[in-house]
């Protein structure tokens, strides 16, 4: 079935025209219930945002796209620009009910008007105030309107230049997205997509220490390097990186840092950066990482802030891969050259399972780390070859600190084969065994992808050991098909062939399959304990034990749009008491689309 909620279209590139003054032509609908809110349609002309130039930078370029909206002195809430003929807006509960002036004011201040343009139903107490009897009168046919659709799209090729990946996260209280196709900065905006801002990122240069910045351009370095881009140029990163690999933040003693690192191809990656820079221009100070990684790491896979450390995984081709690293000291400017006290090697490669000299070993190559997770103050650490967990809070190398072995023991995991890839940058959800995990209502859940197909894992800590640990035992399969594979978790949908979204909310857990065929799919639960199908729903509340015949994930299959295969991204955040879950959805190939689902 197709979605019945429409989707928002709130911001494109952040570049258009700005021509005339704008007006109102019609409001859809034109009256609703004073007892809900309404979403409405404003459709007429001339709706733009306006364009921010830097003739200096044409990458710290931006457009402003806020519009407001009033019913004369009631502000209208959630005001997006769908396009130059149409915005949408939300009408709150609780106006007096009468008929309204509309007025709306363009981001250049520009303004327009429209007299009788919305009228309020309902009957009003003597106080003023809503009762609880006064609902519309039989005479009033209006109906009650739903609310604003759960599932808003809030970008759709936010860089104007095809960026076809990018990571979303929260960072000074606004969403990040990034990094951009050349490496060369991101997005940031409000919660609600508004306020688009391009920011620059700005490398310094590592003149001294155990490594020199390779790139023989003088520093600042704009970019964090791309694919194809030819060394020595500010095209590559200040130590040629030449992929994209990490990007994301995290708070180490009550302060937010950016951390990024790119990919070197040719092998010798040594450095990740970090900045707590919030304006237009972040200036990116180096951590020298050399004596920790090996001639054969390649790239960044996965990050984590963790009491206080920020933890890295490296993919790598050599005899001690991958590279798993803790670092524990933040850098000053221009950065740090790291020693044993500021970063530790944690040795993956030793660690059973993980690494290529575990016991069992893992051979994959190159191997990479996928994901990184704190549960029940351990740090969990997941690549194809199993699961390894902490004992300690603040963990050392394997060899030199407690860890424990957290690979599932139950039959439905060891029957299948988890994937691997070849990739060292550039690396999507779809490429990982493990692509995410996420801590809900007491338990640990891991997207696993195997070579037949994807699981669902639940770790109940306790069942078989510690309580506070993941045992091989401990691990259940959620949701389990009814129909073909029965080791799988595919909601009884065989075109769901990756699992590409694992994260959660306080309420509820999230869930997301790329589908080549009938558009991405994401599902959610608030049970307790999600363990069957039927615990998880899909658009407006339906059964997921009836996908795929009649329940369409939320949104509707591919949030809309078959052409949205493919998770890329996806994350919980909560801004002002609100949670909401991220998406960056696409196919791979074309330029990227960010949508937000309302918990």
């Amino acid at each position: 079935m197709r979605s019945t909620l429409p989707l928002v279209l709130c911001l494109a590139a952040c570049s258009e025209r700005t021509p005339g003054a704008p007006r109102i032509l019609e409001v859809r609908p034109s009256s609703g219930s004073a007892s809900g809110t309404v979403l409405i349609e404003i459709v007429g002309e001339n709706f733009y945002a306006v364009p921010h130039a830097n003739f200096d930078d044409k990458d710290r370029a931006y457009a402003n796209r806020v519009f407001v909206a009033r019913l004369e002195s009631h502000t209208l809430e959630s005001v997006t620009l769908v396009g130059p003929t149409k915005l949408t807006a939300v009408v709150p509960a609780g106006l007096p009910p009468r008929t309204y002036d509309l007025e709306i004011v363009a981001p250049d201040g520009k303004r327009a008007s429209a007299p009788a343009a919305y009228t309020v139903l309902g009957a009003v107490d003597a106080g003023g105030d809503l009762g609880p009897d006064d609902g519309p009168t039989e005479d009033q046919t209006a109906p009650d309107l739903a609310p604003p659709p759960p599932v808003t799209q809030l970008f759709t090729d936010p860089f104007g230049d095809g960026t076809r990946s990018a990571f979303v996260f929260k960072y000074g209280g606004m969403i990040y997205l990034g990094p951009r196709k050349t490496g060369k900065g991101a997005l940031r905006a409000h919660p609600d997509g508004s306020s688009c801002e391009t920011v620059t990122f700005a490398f310094q240069a590592d003149q001294s220490g155990g490594s020199i910045t390779r790139n023989t351009q003088p520093a600042p370095y704009p970019s964090i390097g791309h694919e194809g881009c030819a060394a020595n140029t500010h095209n590559c990163g200040p130590d040629n990186e030449d992929g994209r690999g990490i990007f994301g933040a995290g708070t180490i003693a009550g302060k937010e840092w950016l951390v990024v690192a790119g990919v070197r191809t040719a092998g010798d990656l040594n450095y990740a950066y970090m900045t707590s820079d919030t304006g237009l221009t972040l200036g990116f100070r180096y951590v020298d990482l050399a004596p920790m990684m090996g001639p054969q790491t390649k790239g960044s896979s996965a990050m984590h802030v963790f009491n206080g450390r920020v933890y890295l995984g490296f993919p790598d081709s050599g005899g001690k891969r991958p590279y798993l690293v803790v670092v524990k000291t933040t850098p000053g400017t221009p950065g740090l050259d790291a020693t044993a006290s500021d970063a530790e090697n944690l040795g993956a490669d030793l660690m059973p399972g993980i690494g290529v000299s575990g016991t069992p070993a893992n051979p994959a190559d190159p191997s990479i780390i996928d994901s990184i997770i704190d549960f029940k103050n351990k740090l969990y650490v997941l690549n194809n070859g199993g699961c390894i967990c902490s004992k300690t809070a603040a963990p050392g190398s394997y060899t030199a600190s407690g860890w424990a072995p957290c690979t599932p023991s139950a039959a439905d995991f060891t029957a299948k084969t988890s994937i691997t890839t070849s990739k060292v940058g550039e690396i999507e959800p779809a490429d990982k065994a493990f692509p995410q995990l996420a801590v809900f209502k007491g338990r640990l859940y891991a997207g696993r992808n195997t070579t037949t197909g994807p699981q669902l894992w639940a770790c109940t800590p306790g069942a078989d050991g510690a309580k506070d640990l993941c045992d091989p035992g401990d691990w259940t399969l959620v949701a389990a098909n009814s129909t073909g594979d029965g080791s799988l978790s595919q909601f009884d949908n065989p075109d769901n062939t990756r699992i590409s979204l694992v994260s959660a909310t306080a309420d509820h857990l999230y869930v997301g399959f790329d589908n080549a065929k009938q558009g991405l799919v994401v599902f959610r639960s608030n049970s307790t304990a999600p363990g069957a199908r039927s615990d998880f729903e899909g658009e407006s509340g339906c059964p997921a034990s009836a996908h795929p015949a009649t329940c369409e994930g939320l949104g509707g299959n591919g949030l809309g749009s078959a052409g949205n295969t493919r998770v890329l991204h996806g994350v919980a955040l909560g801004f002002s008491g609100k949670d909401y879950v991220y998406l960056v959805a696409g196919d791979g190939t074309g330029p990227v689309k960010v949508f937000r689902i309302r918990d």
